[in-house]
């Protein structure tokens, strides 16, 4: 095997197992996949990309810029920088690794690394949350779901979200056929009764609602969908007993009161919700200038005083738990390339509902704790090429 493939595949693996680090490194998500990306696109440097791929790497450069402005270097600045850099390191790089290694066979590697994950759910659930701990750094508690390879439920749950997008696809989104409605639907199994993440959940429910709202004109393909939602909830009902006492349940329970009751009464969903409000709020307030790295935890405790502690859980941090939220307020402006990003991606999507179903949903997800420093996002991207 030349050093090339040898390089792209141990850059593809380790995209997907971006949490995993063997206990060396005290952070999430872990370098490795840069590490190979950038030693990849290096012996790859004739390969030619499309141009819209550079403007991923737009924010990445002028994200240095900002750190030199503020001359402040640190941890936080290194990490920031290195988040934004990774984005067009990771899909340019999976870009020439589809066209030159993988092609068709990446469906296969898609399912091979969707069974690791769902096995990774099924030891836990057998042997302990903590049995993989010398992998991921695990962190869940009593009534919360198992972490598979990622640190947190959430995390768990996203990645099987993230997934499941990429092998839609692969199909252009023509799902209903064996092998990908099996993962699918798999998949969303686990996020309900194994992840056991209500954010994820949430975000499940907001995709179906965005895919019928994008075919609202399609009657055939709601119909269809419709009856594999009923066939879905048919098969996981007898299991939902279960959660009733989990903190999928609890969270329910908030929400039959009141979307605000529970914003208001759940610690996590409270500071979910801050670090998505606070970063766009502070942004536009400030008239979307670059805040550099070090400011959000003075913004929060501004914000807080106006929104009169509304959002009153967690400590005021410079660490912002929202991708595009972070771009934002790090950024200022500049941050509004990922956008032009997503939507330079979606162009070539045929017919246009897919375009937009496709470019809401990455919005959305980003918009969430996933930094955008997880590679699944910049694949996707670079999936449509």
């Amino acid at each position: 095997m030349s050093l090339n493939k040898t390089v792209a595949i141990l850059f593809v693996y380790f995209s997907f197992f971006p949490w995993v680090g063997f206990g060396i490194l005290n952070m999430d998500i872990q370098p490795y996949y840069i590490i190979f990306g950038i030693m990849f696109l290096f012996l790859n440097i004739n390969f030619g990309i499309p141009k819209w791929l550079y403007v991923l790497a737009i924010p990445g450069v002028l994200s240095i810029i900002v750190a030199v402005a503020y001359g402040k270097f640190d941890f936080i600045t290194a990490r920031a920088v290195a988040s934004y850099l990774s984005v067009f390191v990771a899909a340019a790089s999976f870009f020439i690794c589809k066209k030159k290694y993988f092609g068709e066979s990446l469906k296969t590697h898609l399912y091979l690394i969707n069974c690791v994950w769902i096995f990774a759910g099924v030891l836990q659930m057998a042997l302990g949350p903590y049995v993989l701990d010398f992998l991921v750094h695990v962190r869940t508690t009593q009534g919360r779901g198992v972490t598979g390879l990622a640190p947190e439920p959430t995390y768990y749950g996203l990645f099987l979200i993230f997934i499941s997008i990429l092998i839609a696809k692969e199909y252009g989104y023509r799902v209903l056929r064996l092998k990908p409605l099996f993962f699918i639907v798999i998949n969303i199994f686990f996020v309900v009764l194994v992840a056991k993440s209500s954010m994820s959940i949430m975000l499940i429910v907001a995709m179906a609602i965005l895919y019928a709202v994008s075919n609202f004109f399609k009657i055939k393909k709601n119909v269809s969908m419709l009856v594999i939602s009923v066939l879905v909830l048919g098969v996981l009902s007898p299991f939902l007993q279960n959660l009733r006492d989990s903190r999928v349940g609890k969270i329910e329970k908030l929400f039959l009161k009141g979307p605000i009751t529970l914003i208001h009464a759940d610690a996590s969903a409270n500071q979910r919700l801050r670090n998505v409000v606070y970063p766009f709020y502070g942004a536009a307030e400030d008239g979307f200038i670059p805040h550099g790295y070090h400011r959000f935890s003075d913004t929060t405790k501004k914000l807080d005083q106006k929104f009169d502690n509304f959002f009153w859980w967690g400590e005021a941090e410079n660490k912002i738990m929202s991708g595009l939220g972070a771009a934002i307020y790090e950024l200022g402006f500049i941050g509004f390339f990922y956008f032009l990003a997503i939507f330079s991606s979606t162009r070539k999507i045929k017919p246009f509902r897919l375009a937009f179903f496709e470019a809401s949903t990455l919005i959305m997800l980003m918009t969430t704790a996933i930094p955008l420093s997880f590679p699944l996002f910049p694949f996707i991207l670079a999936a449509n090429e």
